[in-house]
């Protein structure tokens, strides 16, 4: 079942303007921005004045992909700038989510093949947006901006061998919604080595509806409440933006995975449109794919005594296409187990890999990670009382988890009985099949019980979040405590370095 709500129209400000390029300096970081009280207003496009020829062939800093200090941004080295009209259409924040900025606009610059809004709290424009060229006046959105702030943008617009830019413009953010979550603030630990540069994607777990993103200072830059989720075990678990960036993924815990509910929903990022994916006995979790489709946990597994196990299935960008991928119990039906709600199955956490295209599910009672194609085959099992490893492959109980590399599995321990849970990663030997433990990390006597997430971030740190007691720690490569993050709950997490494109787990 899916509906489906437009948003509300936003207004259309045009501005006209000829430009040249400016100076190219080298971008620096720019402080981040922090909340004002009171609601913010719809903003007035900044007037900017045209750019004049300078000769600078380094005009665009080589910032990366949207995200601060990444890699892979747009360079204008061995460009040749050249002079030309873009025509500011709209410029003005979303009227459902006023941290993101749309931009529309239009150029006389012949054959144009690539475009990018460059942004940020300063003309340094630390952030870059790719401009989708099919989009009707090339709308792009600006995301990452902070609350009831002032950012600073510019175009430049690409063909063949020549780039041109507008001039400098502004944009003024407004504030989130109320009620919803508040920045985060972080506390230091022991370690001094530099914090992961991007941005946390995140939800308020069983403590309520809303989907968020804090960029790597805490401070929010996007949020959204289902309106529905509620509290306690029908919370909203997890979110992931869509593999191209365009819209977010969300979905509730349905922890048994009752037949009649679970739900998955799909917000635009600028919040003009919502739906809601009703999919009967699906729970926890989901993962996205390279369709910009999900792949979800559902009771629709084999009946392997008194009730379903559960299998991976996979929906498309629309919600259709509803498709199973593979059934668990052909991989667990061998496996000693010990059931908590009277189930046969506990899928409980699912990651794709782009790398090796294949899927990965926790299953809870019987300590297991599965490995399992794209195309649904099984590669192995580690853990549990027949798992396909040996060595150290016993724990008790796990939920999010990170498939590194083809030999190398983090993994979120939750333990039991009110012991530490932890963060750990495993050497694998794929030909010797042996597992061997690389890394531990527990924060003191810290215990939740529920999910629970691990990531190994592209600077070589971790971040582990203990959702129930709401507490995220980014440690360093040696185990060390960076600083942590904490509020009420979180749910799952996924780092971004950048809020375009595809994900980096």
């Amino acid at each position: 079942m899916r509906l489906r709500w437009p948003g509300a129209a936003l207004c259309l400000a045009s501005l006209s303007l000829a430009c040249g390029p400016e100076d190219g300096t080298e971008g620096q970081q720019g402080a981040g921005q922090g909340n004002a009280p009171g609601m913010g207003t719809g903003a007035v496009p900044g007037m900017g004045t045209g750019g004049t020829p300078t000769g600078n062939t380094g005009g665009a800093p080589p910032v990366g992909g949207g995200g601060i200090s990444g890699t892979g941004g747009t360079t204008t080295e061995g460009k040749m700038e050249v002079t030309c009209s873009i025509n500011v259409l709209r410029s003005e924040p979303s009227t459902n989510i006023a941290t993101v900025g749309i931009v529309e606009f239009g150029t006389d610059l012949q054959g144009v093949d690539s475009a990018v809004v460059q942004f940020g709290p300063t003309e340094n424009y630390i952030y870059e947006a790719p401009v989708d060229l099919t989009e009707p006046n090339y709308r792009t959105l600006l995301l990452g901006m902070t609350q009831n702030a002032t950012y600073h943008y510019r175009i430049a617009v690409f063909a063949g061998n020549n780039v041109c830019f507008s001039a400098d413009q502004t944009i003024q953010t407004g504030n989130l919604p109320n009620g919803g979550p508040s920045n985060l603030t972080s506390q230091p630990g022991p370690s001094t080595a530099p914090v992961a540069e991007g941005f946390i994607v995140t939800t308020t777990g069983l403590q309520g509806s809303w989907v968020y993103i804090v960029n790597h200072e805490g401070q929010l830059v996007w949020a959204y409440s289902v309106g529905q989720g509620g509290f306690g075990f029908t919370g909203i678990t997890r979110a992931r933006m869509s593999w191209d960036g365009k819209h977010m993924w969300a979905r509730d815990l349905n922890v048994s995975g009752t037949n009649g509910q679970g739900t998955i929903y799909k917000i635009a990022m600028d919040g003009s449109t919502s739906e809601t994916f009703r999919l009967s006995t699906s729970h926890h979790d989901f993962t996205v794919t390279k369709d910009n489709g999900v792949a979800y946990l559902a009771k629709e597994g084999s009946t392997g005594t008194n009730s379903p196990c559960d299998a991976i299935r996979k929906i498309d960008a629309n919600g259709e296409q509803n498709t199973l991928v593979y059934d668990l119990w052909n991989a667990l039906s061998s496996f000693d187990y010990q059931s908590q709600l009277s189930e046969l199955c506990h899928a409980n956490a699912i990651q794709y890999s782009e790398s090796e295209d294949s899927f990965t599910v926790s299953e809870l009672y019987r300590d297991v990670i599965i490995k399992v194609s794209a195309s649904g085959q099984l590669d192995w099992v580690i853990g549990g009382s027949h798992g396909d490893f040996t060595g150290d492959v016993s724990w008790n109980a796990q939920h999010g988890h990170h498939l590194i590399g083809p030999d190398r599995l983090l993994f979120f321990n939750n333990n039991s009985n009110g012991q530490a849970s932890r963060a750990i990663e495993l050497q694998l030997n794929l030909s010797a099949m042996t597992a061997q433990q690389t890394f531990n990390y527990a924060s003191g006597n810290t215990h939740t019980g529920q999910l629970g997430d691990v990531q190994r971030l592209p600077n070589g740190n971790t971040l582990v979040t203990f959702s129930i007691v709401g507490k995220i720690d980014e440690v360093d490569p040696n185990g060390q405590l960076i600083r942590s993050f904490s509020t009420n709950a979180f749910g799952y997490t996924n780092f971004r370095p950048t809020l375009y494109g595809p994900p980096v787990r």
